[in-house]
């Protein structure tokens, strides 16, 4: 029962700043088009879209599969290694 509680907050709290960074990206994208104007802010968006891109592409192999292993591994020595 303590565990499932224990989850159940985890994953609340996931969702949760999940929400949270939704609605705040939404918000500063609306300051962001006020203070930049139309051709600054698609600049922006477009320098943006490129970096999130590289992003992406650096760190899907390598940054999942170092979480897949901490979280299969049952070793707290390998855990600290990895």
């Amino acid at each position: 029962m303590i565990k499932q509680l224990l989850a159940f907050k985890k994953t609340f709290a996931m969702y949760g700043a999940s929400f949270i960074a939704v609605l705040l990206g939404f918000i500063i994208s609306i300051l962001n088009t006020k203070v930049l104007g139309p051709e600054k802010f698609g600049d922006f968006k477009y320098i943006e879209t490129v970096v999130r891109l590289i992003a992406s592409l650096v760190s899907v192999g390598f940054f999942i599969s170092i979480t897949r292993l901490i979280a299969i591994n049952n070793n707290v020595v390998k855990e600290k290694n990895i």
